[in-house]
């Protein structure tokens, strides 16, 4: 079981890596059409706030769920890690609303992004 919940977290971390990834090169190229820094340091802002609240929601999160749980004896592991996952998707979206409301620059630049290739 251990080893299964391991890949699980692993493969939640290459996923949001790489979404990571993905976004920033979007503002990369944003910046190179704009001929400015700008959109890409927003969208770097952005992510790092994300990943930070992710984090800090998924140790609450996994926290709250423990607690919860606590009667259950073993079963406070399992309700410890659907805390961790609630709370790490929770901080993250929520730094980004935060993000998009504080740098407005940051969801026009979205919008902007490259078409898709036809």
């Amino acid at each position: 079981m251990a080893l299964s919940v391991c890949r699980v977290i692993g493969l939640a971390q290459t996923l949001g890596v790489a979404w990571t990834v993905y976004e920033v090169a979007q503002a990369g190229v944003v910046s190179v059409r704009r001929r400015s820094f700008r959109p890409l340091m927003v969208e770097g802002v952005g992510q790092a706030g994300g990943w930070a609240a992710g984090v800090a929601g998924m140790k609450a999160g996994c926290k709250i769920g423990i607690v919860a749980g606590l009667k259950t004896g073993p079963g406070a592991l399992v309700t410890g890690a659907i805390g961790a996952g609630i709370g790490g998707l929770v901080g993250y979206v929520a730094a980004g609303r935060l993000a998009e409301r504080a740098l407005p620059e940051r969801k026009a630049g979205r919008r902007e992004a490259v078409p898709a290739a036809v």
